[in-house]
């Protein structure tokens, strides 16, 4: 048998391969973490802004109100740098935008064709942003990709008490105190 903690890369990655309960502990650490960062995301949108759903059944959102949407992508990009340089951009020159429309009197011709843009451009950061948000929920779902995370995060939380056989089988020593009070 030998220890846990010394094991190389290569060694982790075939100890991943060979244990199927391992792979089902992992994937669902996995997904744990991934939930918590996506909703540490929306959190950086106020409550009535944006609807929601990653994962099961169906990926989706649906803005709110585009004004609140726009403020929580900024802060989400501030907080996190989550979004691409593009959409970055795309963000700037819509908020940009709603200024514009926002100066522009009501009787302009203009009014309409840049309430149009604005409209478009914010589907486009929606769409963009729920692709990152599915991508990232997805990733975790790729055999490689969960080995990946085992090797580099999850086997840094195993402590001395796990060991392997040379077929690389995973085994864990538990000892039990029982008292009796």
């Amino acid at each position: 048998m030998k220890n846990f903690k010394q094991l190389t890369i290569e060694e982790l990655r075939k100890v991943f391969n060979k244990n199927e309960e391992l792979k089902k502990d992992v994937l669902q650490t996995a997904h744990v973490d991934v939930s918590y960062w996506i909703s540490e995301y929306m959190n950086c949108f106020e409550s009535g802004t944006i609807k929601y759903n990653i994962g099961y059944p169906g990926d989706y959102i649906i803005i709110q109100d585009g004004r609140k949407f726009i403020e929580g992508l900024f802060k989400l990009q501030e907080q996190f740098c989550y979004l691409s340089e593009d959409s970055e951009k795309a963000l700037k020159y819509c908020d940009s935008l709603i200024d514009k429309y926002d100066n522009l009197p009501s009787d302009s011709e203009h009014r309409d064709l840049i309430n149009e843009r604005i409209h478009e451009i914010m589907q486009e950061l929606k769409d963009n942003f729920l692709n990152l948000l599915v991508n990232e929920y997805d990733w975790y779902y790729d055999t490689k990709n969960l080995c990946d995370y085992f090797v580099e995060i999850y086997a840094d939380n195993m402590d001395n008490n796990y060991y392997i056989d040379d077929d690389f089988i995973l085994y864990q020593h538990i000892e039990y105190e029982k008292c009796y009070k």
